[in-house]
């Protein structure tokens, strides 16, 4: 009787637990300070990592870092371009999980020409969590294109829409083969970007 009795309350704080995980990210959202555009991070957003380091290292001296909420699942995830000594160049438009999903981890990061212009673009490969139901703590994977524009980098809302959508689910693997897709998408079709937050 008290093992079936302790076996209810702990499904029932399970319960409780996962239904309160939308309420409590919810009140999670922010946006990037002026000290974190200014390329200092503050405590209060630190930079996120795969548990090797906070920044993923790009050609000529870049580096591309994710800024979240403190303590595991964030809300939303920024990612900004850093110089070496941690100056942040450039704040990337929304990534394409945001506003859906919970941000969990950014598992890849390439930095290849996609659209054949001779600039190098940025494909990220990130997992999000729903919080929602008996899976709602499993992650799983989205993809964020950015084409490099003689505007700035510009996120590409139909290729996210297309390469996230259950057709090319099988593709979205590694981070290569993202770039191949992409680049298979893009010379079939012109793109309209979305600019600068």
């Amino acid at each position: 009787m008290i093992q079936r009795s302790m076996t209810v309350k702990h499904h029932f704080r399970t319960a409780f637990a996962l239904a309160a995980i939308p309420w409590l990210l919810l009140g999670c959202g922010r946006q990037l300070s002026e000290n974190a555009q200014k390329g200092e991070v503050p405590s209060t957003m630190p930079a996120l990592g795969d548990g090797q380091a906070d920044a993923w290292p790009l050609d000529g001296g870049l580096r591309l870092v994710a800024i979240g909420d403190l303590d595991g699942v964030s809300s939303r995830v920024d990612y900004v371009l850093q110089t070496s000594d941690g100056k942040t160049v450039t704040e990337l438009p929304d990534f394409y999980g945001n506003g859906n999903w919970s941000y969990w981890d950014t598992r890849a990061v390439a930095y290849e020409d996609i659209d054949g212009d001779g600039h190098k673009d940025l494909v990220i490969l990130a997992r999000f969590v729903t919080g929602i139901g008996p899976s709602g703590a499993d992650p799983f994977d989205v993809a964020g294109f950015y084409l490099n524009t003689d505007q700035g980098y510009q996120s590409v809302e139909d290729l996210d829409d297309l390469v996230n959508s259950e057709l090319y689910a099988q593709r979205r693997g590694t981070v290569e083969e993202l770039v191949t897709l992409a680049r298979e998408l893009h010379s079939s079709r012109v793109w309209p970007v979305r600019g600068q937050p």
